[in-house]
């Protein structure tokens, strides 16, 4: 029987996931952003790691996104004793107007995680032919695929359908999917 893998399992890909709670309104409270990411191929183990932060501040400082991202990894590594090969990273939260600022510091700071993963010695069991082949030859280190992903659910597109019979418009029916 031919069965196609699926995305996940076709090679060594870990999920996260980094949402910042906030405090109710008016509330001097601290942040807590928090991240979640698998520890295993199959993504039935997971490990969550949250912290604190000044209040009302959605973007998550790069230091501790980076030391959460090289700790997830070696995790990773460790327990599937190869390196992440694709990396699928979920941010929910972000306002329009926060897009830019977070994709650009927070991919910067999981590629230096990445990079830092590769300053460090490597088994010699792992060779460098394993890698994507977009990964630059000449540096050992791991340079998975990087698909980053902001997850909104409460917008103000409204979504609708003819009726069967032409004469009005419905809602579409639930799972609509919008890509």
């Amino acid at each position: 029987m031919n069965q196609k893998k699926s995305v996940v399992s076709a090679k060594p890909t870990m999920v996260v996931g980094l949402d910042v709670n906030h405090a109710g309104r008016g509330s001097t409270a601290d942040s807590h952003p928090a991240i979640c990411y698998s520890l295993d191929c199959l993504c039935s183990k997971w490990a969550t790691e949250v912290t604190s932060q000044k209040a009302k501040e959605e973007l998550v400082p790069a230091e501790w996104l980076k030391a959460r991202m090289v700790h997830a990894a070696q995790e990773f590594q460790k327990r599937n004793h190869c390196p992440v090969q694709r990396l699928f990273f979920y941010r929910d939260g972000l306002a329009h107007n926060m897009f830019s600022a977070a994709v650009v510091q927070e991919v910067a700071a999981i590629k230096s995680a990445m990079e830092q993963l590769g300053d460090r010695p490597r088994r010699a069991s792992i060779q460098a032919r394993a890698l994507p082949a977009h990964c630059p030859r000449s540096r050992i280190g791991i340079c998975p695929e990087l698909v980053y992903i902001v997850v909104q659910k409460r917008t103000r597109a409204r979504f609708c359908m003819r009726t069967p019979d032409g004469r009005g418009y419905e809602k579409p029916p639930y799972g609509l999917v919008v890509d």
